[in-house]
């Protein structure tokens, strides 16, 4: 039984392919068109995907692609009535999804006709509820997943078991974490697409002395019978407007338009432009943003963990890509074992999606199988030049690194495709030899000596709480 699954027309295109039960396969779209977070469709993945599993189109036995238009059918009809134009720009990306076969077809450069593959559609969250489940080293876990937005909801939460997931509830729209996170990230300059993390970074050098007007912000009952939370929305925009995004080109990284109102400037003060310097006040907003982000995120693993009575946890969406609140999870919650899908976002979708299918139609196979073993995720770096191999050198200010193996299937790169940075702790300065903002996350790359003497000090040399030291001793 061969799936392919695809993420297109959305942010992080990708694809994946389980055969009989195992993931081959999982790559995204930008690491071949070298276009951040491109969208469109993924021709390249899927004849990449193909290739690795040594198979040709016609012996796809079924398909699993986005969106279920009928998915909280009634909100999205509430809201198309309210912002015409953002569902007239809906309705335009919607209108692609019909065409999956034929674009398949053209990528191969086939008749649409002769794909005798069965099509499924599968939920947004679902698919990343059951990317992180179904490759996890779990056999009954929780399940959390929180991003921006897809069909119409925010976060979704549930239980996995063996080859099923129980879903128990979820947040739609336009109630979430991720255009929270966005908004603020928007306010304090940072607009490009994915630019989170820097202010993650950032949160760092600040403290969180706006806490309570960010809990006006976002508002979260800790001890409520409730598991979700509800944004404040004089401080947004999106509701009334629809976000507007741009992501149906593959050749261009998405785009998505502004989603705070002018109550957060009056709240917080004059938003910053991205020419305009950092100052500490920027900063102790950030740390605000990211305390509260950790207060609802972790108080609704808690709820979580009460509510199942079950000591894993399985992560997914873009939130789940927050490294400093997941690193609170075994002190603020109850939960002793966490997995979290390193493509987190919605690059893992296809790898979701796989998953979902393959539960469907083959029901009987272990999970055991749906692992896979290299899907590049286990690639190998090593640095060049006179730094010999398996260390890097500073190259005069610049970093060096050569790469083996499968490529990652996400552009977070949480692994070896992470910016390869050399750190001395020796007699030099202790710096962090990579270009970009000096507050963002790097995994640093240390060896030999330096490492046994500077892994405790690491953290702190590579970006304070973002960042994370691997250590070669």
């Amino acid at each position: 039984m061969n799936i392919l699954g695809i993420n297109a027309y959305h942010g992080n295109a990708s694809a994946a392919v389980v055969c009989d039960g195992s993931l081959v396969a999982a790559v995204e779209e930008e690491r071949f068109n070298r276009v951040k977070y491109a969208a469109g469709f993924p021709a390249q993945a899927i004849r990449y995907c193909l290739r690795e599993a040594g198979l040709k189109l016609e012996e796809i036995d079924h398909v699993a692609v986005p969106r279920n238009p009928y998915a909280r059918l009634g909100t999205k009809l509430f809201y198309a009535l309210r912002m015409p134009s953002f569902a007239r720009g809906r309705a335009k990306v919607l209108a692609k999804f019909t065409g999956i076969r034929e674009a398949l077809a053209a990528a191969f450069d086939s008749d649409a006709k002769t794909i005798a593959a069965k099509f499924h559609r599968v939920e947004h969250h679902q698919a990343h509820l059951a990317s992180a489940f179904f490759v996890s080293p779990f056999e009954r876990a929780a399940l959390l997943s929180a991003d921006g937005l897809g069909d119409f909801a925010s976060t979704m939460w549930g239980s996995g078991s063996g080859n099923r997931m129980e879903i128990a509830d979820a947040i739609a729209f336009p109630h979430s974490l991720g255009l929270y996170y966005t908004a603020v990230t928007q306010y304090l300059g940072f607009l490009k697409f994915g630019d989170e993390y820097k202010v993650m970074g950032l949160a760092a050098y600040g403290e969180p002395e706006r806490l309570e007007t960010f809990r006006d912000i976002v508002r979260f009952d800790a001890n409520g019978d409730s598991g979700g939370f509800r944004l404040g929305l004089d401080y947004f925009v999106h509701h009334r407007t629809g976000p507007e995004v741009s992501w149906a080109e593959a050749d261009k990284t998405p785009t998505l338009g502004r989603l705070f109102s002018e109550e957060m400037p009056r709240k917080l003060g004059a938003a910053r432009a991205p020419e305009e310097p950092l100052e500490q006040r920027h900063r102790n907003l950030a740390a605000s943003l990211q305390t509260r982000l950790e207060e609802v995120y972790l108080g609704m693993l808690g709820k979580l963990a009460k509510a199942t009575g079950l000591k894993s946890i399985c992560l997914a969406g873009g939130v789940a890509f927050n490294c400093v609140a997941n690193g609170k999870i075994f002190d603020s919650t109850p939960f002793e074992q966490v997995y979290v899908q390193p493509a987190a976002g919605d690059g893992g979708l296809a790898v979701g999606r796989c998953g979902i299918a393959s539960a469907g139609v083959d029901a009987a196979r272990s999970r055991d199988d749906r692992r896979g073993k290299n899907i590049g995720m286990v690639s190998r770096a090593r640095g060049v030049g006179a730094a010999g191999a398996g260390e890097s050198q500073h190259c005069g200010g610049s970093t060096a690194g050569e790469y083996e193996g499968n490529p990652e299937p996400t552009n977070q790169a949480p692994g070896d495709f992470s910016s390869v940075c050399a750190v001395d702790f020796g007699g030099g300065d202790g710096r962090v030899v990579c270009k970009g903002a000096p507050f963002a996350v790097y995994d640093a790359g240390v060896s030999g000596a330096a490492g046994k003497a500077g892994a405790d000090s690491g953290a702190d040399a590579c970006g304070r709480h973002g960042a994370a030291a691997d250590c070669y001793a």
